[in-house]
């Protein structure tokens, strides 16, 4: 018997930002949701590595822009750089004008390279409530074992398909 897990929600400001900046070795990069008042985007942000195979101070950011996880169409965003003071950086391929571009923007200055010391970082989870953003971690359906993207699937622990079937 397989027993599937599934995650919803980081809150604290320190545990997003470990998991968007952590070495994930030869995987497919973190894999996260933002949820904000106007939707979602889904993203994935792979540290990129040196000539020797060693990781460096760079992501390439990736937005899902159509399908699943596992067999969508990712398109680039841009480039984060830096763990201690995260910027967000345009490069060739990039789109400035789109939706999830502006989003990765916000979420690069508020949330990583936000508020640093204790106290303000104590803050956060209030103050993203009160702008209606929430981060998601990627989970699996309970059903099928397929990735949940969609924030409501997270929360569920159902994928829009399996749910529809009425599992």
């Amino acid at each position: 018997m397989r027993i599937l897990t599934t995650t919803a929600r980081i809150g604290e400001l320190a545990d997003i930002r470990r998991f968007v900046t952590a070495d994930q070795g030869k995987t497919r990069g973190a894999i996260f949701t933002l949820e904000g008042r106007s939707g979602h985007f889904t993203f994935r942000a792979k540290q990129a590595r040196d000539k020797q195979g060693d990781p460096i101070p760079c992501w390439t950011v990736k937005v899902l822009f159509s399908g699943s996880v596992e067999d969508g169409s990712w398109t680039y965003v841009g480039s984060l750089r830096s763990r201690r003071s995260p910027r967000f950086v345009a490069t060739k391929g990039s789109k400035p004008e789109s939706a999830s571009f502006r989003a990765f923007g916000w979420f690069t200055c508020f949330v990583l390279a936000g508020p640093t010391n204790p106290a303000e970082m104590a803050l956060f989870p209030a103050w993203a409530a009160d702008r209606g953003f929430h981060f998601h971690h990627m989970g699996r359906c309970c059903v099928c074992s397929r990735a949940l993207t969609h924030p409501e699937s997270i929360k569920t622990g159902i994928g829009p398909v399996c749910a529809s079937r009425g599992n």
